[in-house]
């Protein structure tokens, strides 16, 4: 056997020869890919074979640096985003995992200067293949496409191949928001055995607050003289740190002032009685950077957003 960097050629026979090279890995198996032809004739006509798989494998057999994906995505998920601000560790948190779930196993040992466009369109082939949502494809694609997009300019890739790789359309389905009268049949029930997701319900079917805003909501950004609610804040839960106070969607600078309807000030005012109640049983009062919605006996601690959905 004549060793090379690359590949290798072994003598089978008398003018036979086996021309090998080491490729890289399939996307989805991490199975390692070793392009190999058998080639009769001389020694001479092998070396020139192998010459020639190198050429066609060259891309993937150069690579800048030996930067892993794993490393690449990791590095970008951790920098802070194009604004200088940090990353939001919910955001982060989720990208990771669909990373993780989805791209890793096949892909995360990798150099990422190895990796090329056909893989990553076999890939996204392969995710749509087990069932997939075009949607979340789509998302994976994007993360991976920044990730080298941002190694490219710090010199740890030397181009990026999502910008070549097939990724699946999405169909935009039209919204479907409840009737009027269902939200007010659902409102019915709740306001006789739970006011305080009536609650919840009414602030995000009259004035549109997302779950993290309601979660960040607090008794202090409510005037219910004025009938006037200011989204300032959010609230985000990420597995293994807690709950941590974000910013918002609302308004061009993320934050906004809307005003709220009579019966919604009626049942904050509600609210806020029942809150001054317990507190009043504890004997406390009610604090000053107290939450609107809580499972906390003084609204201290802000809900998680997920149990608002659930």
């Amino acid at each position: 056997t004549f060793g090379s960097m690359h590949g290798h050629v072994r003598q089978l026979s008398p003018r036979r020869y086996l021309v090998r090279i080491s490729a890289g890995r399939n996307p989805v198996t991490g199975e390692r890919s070793q392009p190999s032809r058998t080639i009769h004739g001389s020694r001479q006509d092998a070396e020139l074979a192998l010459a020639e798989l190198r050429v066609e494998h060259s891309r993937r057999l150069t690579p800048l640096s030996d930067t892993t994906l794993d490393v690449l995505i990791n590095q970008f998920l951790s920098a802070p985003t194009r604004s200088g601000s940090p990353r939001e560790p919910g955001s982060r948190y989720r990208e990771l995992c669909r990373y993780q779930r989805h791209v890793q196993p096949g892909m995360g040992d990798r150099v990422a200067d190895g990796i090329n466009s056909h893989e990553l369109t076999r890939l996204y082939d392969a995710l749509l293949a087990k069932g997939l949502k075009a949607t979340s494809v789509r998302l994976i694609h994007a993360l991976i496409r920044s990730a080298f997009t941002w190694g490219e300019k710090r010199g740890m890739v030397s181009s990026n191949p999502a910008k070549l790789a097939e990724c699946p359309t999405v169909r935009m389905e039209p919204l479907s928001a409840p009737s009027m009268e269902t939200v007010q049949q659902h409102l019915h029930i709740l306001q006789e055995d739970d006011p305080e997701t009536a609650l919840v319900v009414r602030l995000a079917a009259t004035i549109a607050l997302r779950r993290n805003e309601i979660a960040g909501l607090r008794w202090a950004h409510v005037d219910l003289d004025a009938g006037l609610v200011s989204i300032t804040e959010g609230v985000i839960v990420t597995p293994g740190q807690g709950a941590s106070v974000t910013s918002t969607k609302t308004g061009h600078h993320g934050h906004g002032v809307l005003s709220i309807d009579e019966g919604l000030v009626v049942m904050l005012c509600d609210a806020y009685e029942r809150l001054e109640k317990t507190a009043a049983d504890l004997g406390e009062d009610v604090p000053s950077d107290a939450y609107v919605v809580s499972s906390d006996p003084l609204h201290e601690k802000p809900i998680n957003p997920d149990t608002l959905t659930k």
